[in-house]
């Protein structure tokens, strides 16, 4: 079910972070994952204060830093991202190797 905290995507942050993950915390992932590699700021209108809460957080963590609104995020901050959104997120057919037909 895409964008919801169901088994595989409570086992993959727990793998990755260390924690469990709250749905705020899951549905804010694509934004932030957007944000990285746009290298674009965070636009605090856009965010609730709770999700605000969830960058002071994970900043204490010491898995992102917001510099001048802009995200800077560890490789682990950023491998917790993908891994976890490609559980939660993505309904594509994803295979180790492609073989050519």
């Amino acid at each position: 079910m895409r964008g919801m905290l169901t088994k595989e995507v409570k086992e993959v942050a727990l793998e990755k972070l260390g924690r469990e993950i709250t749905q705020v915390e899951l549905r804010l992932m694509p934004y932030l994952f957007t944000r990285l590699c746009d290298n674009a700021p965070v636009d605090y209108i856009k965010i609730t204060q709770e999700e605000a809460d969830i960058l002071l957080a994970w900043e204490a963590d010491g898995l992102l830093d917001v510099l001048d609104d802009k995200l800077v995020a560890t490789h682990a901050c950023y491998d917790a991202l993908a891994a976890i959104l490609k559980v939660g997120y993505c309904s594509a057919v994803l295979v180790d190797e492609v073989i050519p037909f």
